[in-house]
Parts: structure tokens; C-alpha cells; sequence
């Protein structure tokens, strides 16, 4: 018997339509797509995010604004009574306000008016008797600081 020789040859592959490329290059950048998606879309939300959160902020300095204002105008009235015990119910509600109330206070004891600066150091004077050690000790920092003020009424 003689030799037969034998090729062995691929078949030859299939033309692909137009769409099984399309599909195969999709597959192929799919993962790209998604963390490019993914990526936009975190830096969306993080830029929303600081939107509210500057938002939050301005809302609060206006709200404290608008409480600082509202104390002094309530309280300046109460506190120029002529009746001590309205003025040590004036410097009691005030000093319930805690470090809010500080710039009012502050104000309060910059005053020439005697009864309404006499308020002010009642309403002081509560807050040292009733606050706890934190609250005595940034206290008596902020009275430390009035002191180098350039008020003459404050430094007395």
C-alpha cells in the first residue's frame, strides 16, 4: 500500500454580519462604558452633595443671624425695665440660650445704658452659676477676649 498523504486544513471561518461585529466591539467596550458611566455619575451626586451642603450652611448663618436679632430686640426691651424681676427674667431666658446668645450679650455689655449693661452681666453671671465646666470655661474665654476690646464699657 502506498503512502496516501493528508492535509489538514481549517475550515474557513464564516464572514460575520455586520451586527455579530457590532455586538462583539460592544462587548468588548462594555466595561469601559460602565466605569465611565459610573464615574460621571459619582461626580454628579458628589457635586450635588456640596450644593446642599452649601446650602445647609448659608440656611444656618441666617438662622443664627436672625436668632442673634431677635434676642437683642427682645431682650434689650426686657432687660431696660425698671422692674428687677422682669430684668432677672430677661437675663435668665437669655443665658438659657447658652453660646448662641454670646453675641447679643456681648453687645449687651457694650452698652452705656446702666440697666440694660447691669442685664447683661446678670445674664453673664448665670451662665458661670448654671452651665457645666465646658460651658464656665469657653465663657470665661470670650470674657478674656472682650477685655483687649477697643469698647471702653467692655473692658470694665
Amino acid at each position: 500500500m502506498d503512502p496516501v498523504g493528508v492535509e489538514v486544513r481549517q475550515p474557513p471561518a464564516a464572514e460575520k454580519t455586520r451586527w455579530a461585529r457590532l455586538y462583539d466591539a460592544l462587548k468588548d467596550l462594555g466595561p469601559t462604558f460602565v466605569a465611565l458611566v459610573s464615574l460621571a455619575v459619582t461626580v454628579i451626586i458628589a457635586y450635588l452633595a456640596y450644593q446642599v451642603s452649601s446650602q445647609q450652611a448659608a440656611t444656618s448663618s441666617l438662622q443664627a443671624a436672625t436668632i442673634q436679632a431677635d434676642l437683642l430686640n427682645k431682650y434689650v426691651a426686657e432687660l431696660n425695665d425698671p422692674n428687677d424681676t422682669q430684668r432677672d427674667l430677661a437675663a435668665i431666658k437669655l443665658a438659657a440660650y447658652g453660646q448662641t446668645a454670646w453675641p447679643t450679650v456681648r453687645l449687651l455689655l457694650g452698652m452705656n445704658s446702666g440697666r440694660v449693661r447691669d442685664g447683661a452681666v446678670r445674664t453673664v453671671v448665670l451662665s458661670f452659676e448654671g452651665g457645666d465646666a465646658e460651658r464656665r470655661e469657653w465663657l470665661f474665654g470670650s470674657l478674656k477676649e472682650s477685655f483687649r476690646a477697643s469698647n471702653p464699657f467692655l473692658r470694665q
